[in-house]
């Protein structure tokens, strides 16, 4: 979360409840998850909106698609940025923005809404879940390298919410993230220390994108 120094911050924070919609074969599969967003408006001093930013607290979501496996949407921005040299935490901050929870108040203030395709958080898979090294990132629009024929996005609804945040479960769907970042272990999903262009997927993931 980027502010600049100097600014007086007014907070604003709000449950969100996005709930995920799948079809395979026909039949639709959901699954929720309780994000919160927290944003600042810096104010300048003269009273002027001057600066602020947006982070989340939650976990990614998971979505059971039987014998097809389980799809996770993480906490980062969609696939566009997935890859490049210097992604930084501003990562979730897009995000929050894509999903329309930034953004004047008549937009904040709708009760649930659907965003569009380009504006979707990243979707990741793995193809052993005990492995974080063989995560895939996932293209809503193209299932079928991941998960086969007649899997399909359906979409992803985004609602208010005074449910409290969702915690514990994706620990369990992926235990390994208990062990990562503690006691000088990497937190990122290759087990590394740095991004090397060219280097696998995994380099580009870590813990924060599954937990914060």
């Amino acid at each position: 979360m980027a502010t600049l120094p100097g600014c007086n911050l007014l907070p604003e924070t709000q449950n969100y409840e996005l709930t995920l919609n799948m079809s395979v074969d026909g039949l639709v599969h959901s699954a929720s998850v309780v994000q919160q967003v927290h944003c600042h408006k810096g104010v300048g001093a003269f009273g002027g909106m001057d600066a602020g930013g947006c982070y989340v607290n939650g976990e990614a979501l998971p979505l059971d698609l039987g014998k097809r496996g389980k799809i996770f949407l993480i906490l980062r921005d969609g696939p566009r940025r997935v890859g490049t040299p210097g992604r930084t935490l501003g990562d979730v901050e897009k995000m929050v923005w894509h999903l329309g929870i930034g953004g004047d108040d008549r937009v904040r203030n709708r009760k649930c809404w659907t965003p569009a395709m380009d504006r979707l958080p990243a979707f990741v898979a793995f193809q052993d879940r005990n492995d974080p090294k063989t995560v895939v990132q996932v293209d809503p629009d193209n299932l079928q390298p991941a998960f086969g024929d007649r899997v399909t996005f359906d979409n992803l609804w985004v609602c208010r919410t005074s449910k409290p945040v969702t915690r514990g479960r994706i620990e369990r769907e992926l235990p390994w993230l208990t062990r990562m970042g503690m006691k000088g272990r990497s937190s990122q999903l290759d087990g590394g220390f740095g991004q090397i262009l060219g280097g696998p997927i995994s380099q580009w993931f870590s813990k924060i994108d599954f937990e914060r």
